[in-house]
């Protein structure tokens, strides 16, 4: 059953405090002061400002129109600064209507008014709210640049208060772009200051935004102590809000170690108060994970009473998502129970609630200003790299042509001088000598031909050991496949096809087996291109399919480059693996290579999509991704195409993937490292004679 993820809690500084007025203000006294002719164009300026704010968050269509004559006013009595605050607040009202767009325009000309007006502090309050604009546009490059400019002028002013509240906002932009690291280090850089200014319930934010960096990371007792501390000071200050949803995620903790009893405690505590206080988003969310609950304890009757409560919930308030849950966990529930129709009609009513949410804006960008600077400086590197190779390669061949044209030469000389010989058979001793220093010569030729040839079978065997150090390590392999066995057999030296694995960030462990376009030294620099793009991509995936939408992508953006008209239309097939060990999960995506799956003497196969991962008409298509449990005695195999298409045998025939996976079955309860003996044997017994045609890899794991 899906885990429906905990509630977290943001700081987004809609508008900064410099000229915060309380939502409880008393209007009619600032209409009297606002009517009153004799007051001050100031006072009145300012009471109707006052007004207009205090409608920001609850009524911004009111605040819009108030501020609208606010700016008017304001521009007749020339007060700049009044100016910029009403643009501050039409910038909020549009904000709360959802309306991004008009909400930066009204924060950019408030932040050229304060600019003007070298206003220090207000100039990074608009910062901000531009960065939190970008932010939930999920335009992390964007949001992050904002925020730093902000950072740049409250770290001048040493503003205690909004320094470690922008320290917490950019800690947010990197956890949702799931760089972890990232977050902790500057969450605990805004903890460090709220603490020393005594902010509890800013605080108690931070500690609840670590906490969840650490269950993200599944360090579950580090997630308890921080989730605690939040709880505490929730406790302190009789937030029952803030303690509802520190009860709700601590109760996700447990979940997570199976620890039902406790986590149904906690998830009990925080609905009673989430009742008291009517918090309809967060009842929805309370249900959900109490009907998780009783479904893992195989209580399915209260698991789809609790579901119900929570459709029941979303409907009222329209609440999308959590309807969303509700249909999927009583698809869940219904096909354990064995009522397969109940469980297709909720499934289909998830499916369909899942693609409206998913399609509403497929546009957003993602990405951070380091990671901009990583790819310049990986393009310029590997720039600086081609030119050099391009400079050898013409020396190179000057050097081939020169050693050419000096052995024709000479043979040529040879030649003449054997007929002159034959003509005149009494040539003088001194002729003799001329003869001898001309053979000597061609030797010297010959000898330096030879150590050409040496030196470019060195460049070669150096070539190999560059690209062997990409390939994944037998240390890495070994940490995480306890039986397994690799079958790698170039054609050439260097190879098209490779293997290579890393752990993720979620803990996960990848592996790739790949046939980059092409064999031999062009193949070799091609699997480099690949495997760099495959590193950048696990950066910031974690699922298959998107890592190879991603690794595509860079494939395509880079080979466009090579100045045809359309792009370089190279690439790879590749079989992508991730391993959910904890989970004894396997997710996978392919492109035109196969997975085989052997279990109980049956082979499972998983079907790539026929696309590469490179340019080609279906590059705007996703990959699939599968997602298979894995069972004790599962034998996996993933390969390149080189083994099957390998012509051999008594006829002269390719040996084909019929014959293999037959090869596979019939042996697949040998040790994996006597399948790998058996399979090297066979290769070598079918090729015979003949020439190996292209790369050959397999990678095989029993689990």
């Amino acid at each position: 059953m899906v885990k429906y993820s905990k509630y977290i809690i943001t700081i987004l500084i809609l508008q900064f405090p410099l000229h915060f007025v309380s939502q409880n203000i008393n209007r009619d006294s600032l209409w009297i002061i606002f009517n009153n002719k004799s007051q001050a164009d100031t006072n009145r300026l300012k009471a109707l400002q006052k007004i207009a704010w205090s409608y920001s968050n609850n009524n911004p269509d009111t605040a819009i129109i108030l501020s609208q004559n606010v700016l008017k006013i304001a521009k007749q009595c020339k007060q700049k600064k009044y100016e910029a605050i009403s643009f501050n607040t039409l910038g909020v009202s549009f904000y709360n209507k959802g309306n991004y767009p008009k909400a930066i325009d009204y924060y950019l000309m408030a932040l050229k008014i304060r600019l003007d007006l070298g206003d220090k502090k207000n100039t990074a309050g608009c910062y901000i709210n531009i960065a939190n604009v970008y932010s939930n546009q999920s335009n992390y490059t964007k949001a992050l640049d904002y925020y730093l400019n902000a950072l740049k002028i409250l770290e001048e002013i040493d503003d205690k208060q909004f320094l470690g509240n922008c320290y917490n906002n950019i800690g947010l932009v990197y956890q949702n772009l799931n760089i972890y690291p990232k977050a902790l280090e500057y969450y605990f850089k805004s903890l460090k200051i709220l603490e020393g200014i005594n902010d509890k319930i800013f605080i108690g934010n931070c500690y609840n935004n670590i906490g969840i960096i650490y269950e993200n990371q599944s360090n579950y007792i580090k997630a308890l102590e921080y989730y605690s501390k939040d709880l505490k000071i929730s406790e302190e200050n009789n937030d029952k809000i803030g303690m509802a949803y520190n009860y709700t995620n601590i109760g996700h903790v447990y979940l997570n170690e199976s620890n039902y009893p406790k986590a149904l405690d906690f998830f009990l505590k925080g609905l009673r108060l989430k009742n008291e206080v009517n918090d309809k988003e967060g009842l929805g969310t309370s249900y959900i994970n109490i009907g998780i609950v009783y479904y893992d304890l195989h209580n399915y009757k209260l698991a789809l009473a609790y579901c119900d409560s929570a459709l029941q919930n979303s409907k009222e308030i329209k609440d999308i998502d959590i309807e969303r849950l509700a249909y999927e966990n009583f698809a869940n529930a219904y096909q354990t129970m064995g009522n397969y129709e109940l469980a297709y009609e909720n499934y289909v009513r998830f499916k369909t609630l899942t693609d409206s949410i998913f399609n509403m804006d497929n546009s957003k960008q993602l990405g951070d200003l380091k990671t901009n600077y990583e790819v310049e400086k990986k393009e310029t590197e590997l720039k600086v790299k081609a030119e050099a190779q391009q400079l050898i390669n013409n020396e190179e061949k000057k050097r081939q042509k020169f050693v050419i044209y000096s052995v024709a030469g000479i043979l040529l000389i040879v030649i003449i001088f054997s007929a002159l010989l034959y003509k005149r058979f009494r040539l003088t001793n001194k002729q003799k000598k001329i003869i001898e220093a001309k053979e000597q010569e061609t030797q010297q030729q010959k000898y330096l031909i030879e150590e050409k040839h040496k030196e470019i079978k060195d460049s070669i065997n150096y070539a190999e050991r560059i690209q062997r150090s990409f390939l994944a390590s037998t240390k890495t392999l070994d940490e995480n496949l306890k039986n397994y066995f690799v079958l790698f057999k170039p054609k050439d030296v260097v190879s098209g096809d490779f293997y290579w694995a890393d752990n993720l960030a979620n803990g996960n462990f990848i592996l790739a087996t790949s046939d980059s376009t092409g064999h031999g030294v062009p193949g070799a620099i091609m699997s480099l291109l690949n495997i760099t793009s495959l590193e950048k991509a696990v950066e910031y995936f974690t699922n298959p399919a998107d890592i190879l939408n991603h690794t595509r992508q860079t494939i395509i953006n880079r080979l466009k480059r090579d100045g045809s008209t359309d792009g370089g239309k190279d690439g790879m097939d590749c079989s992508l693996l991730v391993f959910d060990f904890a989970n004894k999960q396997l997710q996978i995506s392919a492109a035109n290579n196969p997975v085989w799956i052997i279990r109980s003497n049956e082979l499972i196969e998983i079907k790539p999509d026929k696309m590469p991962v490179g340019k080609s008409d279906r590059d705007s298509e996703s990959f699939t991704l599968h997602i298979i449990e894995l069972l004790a005695g599962d034998t996996i195999y993933t390969l390149t195409d080189g083994f099957p298409d390998q012509f051999g045998g008594p006829n002269g025939k390719k040996f084909m993937s019929k014959k293999l996976k037959e090869l596979l079955v019939e042996n697949v309860n040998l040790p994996i490292l006597k399948q790998k003996e058996l399979l090297e044997i066979t290769f070598k017994n079918w090729v015979g004679d003949l020439e190996q045609v292209d790369d050959v890899c397999i990678v095989g794991i029993r689990i």
